[in-house]
């Protein structure tokens, strides 16, 4: 009888193994396969859930005119809850980039759709940032997500959008999001992140921290990939052998010169 229990209990777990890494695909599947094709401009991603199932999501989703918008957010919590409701933001963030006239008009749109008392009380932090590759203008909305951070040609880094930020999506129906515009020169770069890069801790419990990733964008020379291979490098060395703690997000996108 014990024998019977011991095998059974590893079928179930066998399966769930599975299920998880099917799971893992799909979602996986959610995100996009490859860059955007924008002329004058470069574009670097990197995900890795901390588990099979993660909560942080990005996207390119092509608008009107040529332009791009570039979306990056994180869902509170972990595993399969805040998977499913990644699942929901990637479909329904496209729906209301596509169809409504501006990033702000999008944004509030899509927050009204997770206000919804099923979710309980989960909120995402979301940021959008739309490239005109004609005027080469980024117009930028956040939603209580972390500011990013551009590095200039000169190597002169510097957050983004500060007191620009709103409340995070589903937290309070009909929010305002205001939306702020930067122009980007020849070999500008902006990095955008969820906090598994900041909050990335070492084994003596020490946080990575924003003024250390900004220090390693100011070292960078270089294209947008490798500022995006030397942040993760240089995250990876601060953590060492301590296993991820969070999922990892970062995007970076600049115009080339």
């Amino acid at each position: 009888v014990e024998n019977a229990q011991l095998h059974e209990r590893a079928l179930r777990e066998e399966l769930l193994r599975t299920e998880l890494a099917q799971a893992h695909r799909v979602q996986k599947a959610f995100l996009p396969s490859g860059s955007p094709s924008l002329s004058n401009y470069e574009f670097f991603h990197f995900y890795e859930p901390a588990t099979h199932l993660g909560g942080d999501y990005f996207d390119y989703v092509p608008l009107s005119g040529g332009r791009v918008a570039v979306a990056l957010g994180d869902v509170s919590g972990k595993g399969a809850p805040a998977a499913l409701l990644m699942a929901k933001l990637s479909a329904e963030a496209r729906y209301c980039l596509a169809t409504e006239p501006t990033p702000s008009h999008a944004i509030r749109r899509l927050n009204n759709i997770f206000c919804d008392s099923s979710w309980e009380g989960r909120f995402i932090t979301l940021f959008v940032g739309v490239i005109d590759p004609v005027k080469h203008e980024v117009t930028m909305v956040n939603a209580g997500h972390l500011l990013p951070l551009m590095r200039a040609a000169s190597g002169e880094v510097k957050a983004l959008g500060t007191g620009d930020s709103s409340l995070p999506l589903g937290v309070e129906n009909d929010v305002d999001y205001p939306a702020f515009s930067i122009m980007l020169s020849p070999g500008d770069s902006i990095a955008i992140f969820t906090d598994g890069v900041t909050e990335a801790m070492n084994p003596r419990n020490e946080l990575y921290g924003a003024s250390r990733l900004e220090a390693a964008m100011a070292q960078v020379c270089g294209n947008v990939h490798m500022l995006g291979q030397h942040i993760l490098g240089d995250v990876r060395r601060f953590v060492g052998p301590r296993p991820q703690n969070d999922d990892i997000c970062l995007v970076c996108f600049g115009r080339t010169g």
